[in-house]
């Protein structure tokens, strides 16, 4: 669930939106942190499993390019993903068994 296209201010908006569409339960997502140019996420499956996701902006000139991450673990990730090397890159291929599942992927 990456929202490049949203304003800051309704990042949280719209994830809860997602997962209110996909029955998934508000008390297992947990947001990360978000300003002007940056955001993540993290939600909690059933199971224990971690997926997150997080995108900053890059640069401040047009067209908007923004870098993002993802997160498929055990553990719940402990920082953003700009000061965590353990996140993934995210290259528009959600190729871990995780993400595949429904209701995931999010994209």
């Amino acid at each position: 669930m990456i929202f490049p296209t949203s304003q800051p201010d309704a990042w949280q908006k719209k994830a809860f939106e997602f997962i209110e569409q996909r029955n998934l339960s508000r008390s297992n997502f947990t947001r990360g942190a978000a300003d002007s140019t940056s955001y993540w996420w993290s939600y909690s499956t059933p199971s224990g499993h971690h997926l997150a996701a997080g995108s900053r902006r890059l640069g401040s000139g047009l067209p908007i390019d923004w870098q993002q991450w993802r997160w498929d673990s055990p553990e719940p990730p402990s920082a953003a993903p700009w000061d965590d090397e353990r996140w993934i890159p995210y290259d528009g291929n959600i190729s871990t068994s995780n993400w595949t599942i429904e209701p995931f992927p999010f994209d």
